[in-house]
């Protein structure tokens, strides 16, 4: 038969341990939300990648038909800033 103590212990022993079990339930669904978030962010970074590799081929094809566009008007190699850019357009199109 066991003692009061021993049996104290034994009720102390089976409380921890559910509250560790509960402990561990919740870090598992706290790793299970953090491993589904960390897919929607992988996901969502191929996205990104995918845009920017995109965006660069734009870009380079624009500048390609910027090149041919000069080299077509006879202009030296020359590239205008945008602000004077603007201003020549502006000034170019006002109307008296």
């Amino acid at each position: 038969m066991m003692s009061s103590l021993e049996m104290e212990q034994l009720n102390r022993m089976k409380a921890r341990f559910e509250a560790l079990r509960a402990e561990n339930q919740v870090c598992k669904r706290k790793l299970e939300s953090k491993c589904q978030a960390l897919m929607i962010i992988s996901k969502e970074l191929d996205h990104c990648r995918s845009e920017r590799d995109q965006f660069k081929l734009m870009a380079e094809q624009l500048q390609e038909r910027y090149q041919n566009i000069k080299r077509q008007l006879g202009h030296p190699c020359y590239s205008p800033s945008l602000d004077e850019t603007k201003s020549r357009c502006s000034t170019s199109t006002k109307v008296i």
